[in-house]
Formats: C-alpha cells, sequence, structure tokens
C-alpha cells in the first residue's frame, strides 16, 4: 500500500512538473533577467487573447499543446504581452505592454519578436497558416539555427 502511495505521489509531482515547464511571465523586467541568467533569448507573444481570431488559432493549434510548450520552455524564455478586450489586466502590466508595443513598433497580432537580453531583435514571426506543432517547432527550430550562428 505504501508503495502504491509513493508510485501515486510520484506520478502526480511529474505530472505537476511537466506542466510547470512552460510558464509565461507579463513582467518583461523579470523576463530579462531570466535570459541572462538561463542564456537564453526570450520569445516575447504579443497577442489579443481574447478577441484576435489569428492569436486564438495559434493558441489552439500549437501554443497551448504540452508538446510545444514543452519546446518552447526548453528554448527560450517566455514573455506574453496581452491585449485583451474583454478582461482586466493590471494597470502597471497595461502600461508595459503599451510601451513595448510602441517600443518595437507592433502593428499587428500575433506578432512574435525573439530578442536578446539586452532587447536586441534577432528574428520576427507570427501566425502559420494550416499549421500545428510540428510546423510551428520546425519553424522556431529554423529561427534558433539562424541566431545562434
Amino acid at each position: 500500500m505504501k508503495k502504491a502511495m509513493l508510485a501515486a505521489l510520484l506520478f502526480c509531482s511529474a505530472i505537476a512538473a511537466f506542466a510547470a515547464t512552460a510558464s509565461w511571465t507579463e513582467n518583461f523586467q523579470q523576463a530579462i533577467a531570466d535570459s541572462k541568467q538561463q542564456k537564453k533569448p526570450i520569445l516575447m507573444l504579443f497577442t489579443g487573447s481574447d478577441w484576435c481570431g489569428y492569436c486564438i488559432r495559434m493558441e489552439k493549434n500549437a501554443f497551448s499543446k504540452p508538446e510545444f510548450e514543452q519546446f518552447l520552455a526548453k528554448n527560450f524564455i517566455l514573455f506574453k504581452a496581452d491585449f485583451p478586450r474583454k478582461k482586466a489586466l493590471q494597470p502597471g502590466i497595461v502600461q508595459q505592454n503599451k510601451a513595448l508595443a510602441r517600443k518595437y513598433g507592433i502593428e499587428g497580432y500575433p506578432t512574435v519578436l525573439i530578442v536578446s537580453s539586452d532587447g536586441k531583435v534577432l528574428a520576427q514571426t507570427g501566425y502559420l497558416q494550416n499549421s500545428g506543432v510540428k510546423e510551428y517547432t520546425r519553424h522556431y527550430e529554423g529561427i534558433l539555427k539562424k541566431i545562434q550562428k
């Protein structure tokens, strides 16, 4: 009985650890600090999560899938700048996101920027039409190869 309980506890811990692999931050300063510490580029997702059709499709088809989330977390520090219409964000987050959108010249959603820990844009991408996890993974692997040269 004790072995079964221990196995169940370990299984639940493994699931919790797996679920936590892709943690997005809304704090850009934290993303910069994490990028410097972990020596990974920052993936900046500019999204209208509750109204932008392409953003919602991209999330549904790839970004919310565990295998893609795991790939992203392994290779990037994940930062999300959301511009929702139906839900409220903390005032500081709203100001930060607007300032970042101005700084980086964001004109549409979804826009994905890959930036260095000093904020230099290394690559820009966005929604991939009719694509799922395989296509997005292949696309981001290509970006990683280009920026690591």
